[in-house]
């Protein structure tokens, strides 16, 4: 780590620092999730240690440091991809505790031999601690590869359609094989002496490569995440363009309004609201009448009659019995969903519409 660019190391953790402080407040919900924000947040607290030791003139304190942060984010990261390669999620907690405590107590051990050697004692010319530590941190993340690895190659093989799938999955393979190769040759070359944690400039430049797809891939769910918290989502877009609809009906016929849940992803919205709007045209039936010659595809005429329709309704005046329907048939929701933003196209000016010709008639 020595050998990188100390300008590509700061940017890469204020990268990583940015999205894993957005990751960690708006996609925090599954176990993959959570695995996820804690991994980055050891990983870039190694990097952060690492870049103020550096900058303090004592690199190979800040090398230690890293090898004694990094070991809790490698197992955060082998724990989701542990996940992805199918095993089982019922004990994951468990085993994920299992492993952060091993984790942990390897922490404590290289803190201890580093207070040792900043002390002073000449541990370090009795044995090779770092190099053995590196030596038994390299094979677990070897097998993170390996499991990245297997689990997209599967994913792939299985027939993964989606356009997006397909691109998230081949970079995860992509990831997962340079992280096989890199790590082998870190171990080989630590095995043969090399300075530990310390690999060639193009290695480190590479590692912040393959470190930079990784946070690009978890960014694709926080802008994601962020789209629906600003409603401009394609979902949320539709809940936009139905809200005067919905307000106007459910005003009228408040009791259709299902319990209060506070959904906060615009799929449940979308799909409470149309369930809302679909109800209240079932309850203004009886203020409706029953007219055979409108056209099934004229929508306005559709929005006069509810607009008329709820008019009566909110002024208890039920004049007509039910009405056989009183909105365009459709065969599934989509073009359900499709009709009800049609016609929630043509409400503002149906219920102008209706407006004015009931002053007109009080004058």
């Amino acid at each position: 780590m020595v050998s990188e660019p100390p300008l590509l190391i700061v940017a890469f953790v204020v990268l990583v620092g940015l999205i894993s402080v957005g990751h960690w407040l708006l996609v925090n919900e599954s176990v993959t999730d959570r695995l996820i924000n804690h991994a980055l947040a050891w990983d870039n607290g190694a990097r952060l240690a690492f870049v103020c030791c550096a900058g303090l003139g004592h690199p190979d304190l800040g090398r230690r440091l890293f090898l004694g942060a990094s070991v809790l984010a490698v197992s955060k990261y082998l724990g989701f991809a542990r996940l992805l390669d199918g095993a089982n999620p019922l004990p994951a907690a468990q085993r994920q505790r299992r492993s952060d405590g091993r984790a942990a107590s390897f922490g404590v051990v290289v803190g201890l031999f580093t207070i040792a050697d900043e002390c002073g004692l000449p541990l370090s010319r009795a044995i090779d601690w770092e190099t053995i530590l590196w030596g038994a941190v390299l094979p677990f993340v070897i097998w993170t590869g390996f499991l990245l690895a297997r689990a997209s190659l599967g994913e792939l093989r299985g027939g993964v359609r989606a356009a997006r799938e397909r691109l998230t999955y081949s970079a995860l393979l992509v990831l997962g094989c340079y992280i096989i190769v890199s790590s082998t040759y870190n171990f080989i070359t630590n095995s043969i002496g090399s300075t530990p944690g310390n690999s060639a400039t193009v290695m480190a430049v590479a590692s912040d490569v393959a470190g930079s797809l990784f946070v690009v891939l978890i960014a694709v769910p926080l802008l994601e995440a962020l789209l629906v918290r600003a409603r401009l989502d394609l979902e949320g877009s539709q809940c936009r363009r139905l809200h005067p609809l919905w307000h106007d009906l459910t005003a009228v016929v408040p009791e259709v309004v299902l319990p209060a849940d506070h959904p906060r992803d615009s799929s449940s919205r979308l799909y409470r609201m149309t369930v809302e709007i679909r109800d209240a045209l079932v309850h203004l039936k009886q203020f409706m009448p029953d007219d055979s010659a409108i056209r099934p595809d004229n929508i306005s005429r559709y929005a006069l009659r509810i607009a008329a329709a709820a008019h009566l309704r909110r002024h208890g005046v039920p004049t007509h019995p039910p009405s056989a329907t009183i909105h365009l048939p459709a065969d599934n929701r989509a073009g359900e969903l499709h009709n009800l933003l049609a016609l929630s196209r043509e409400w503002p000016r149906a219920r102008a519409t209706v407006a004015s010709e009931t002053f007109t008639a009080l004058k």
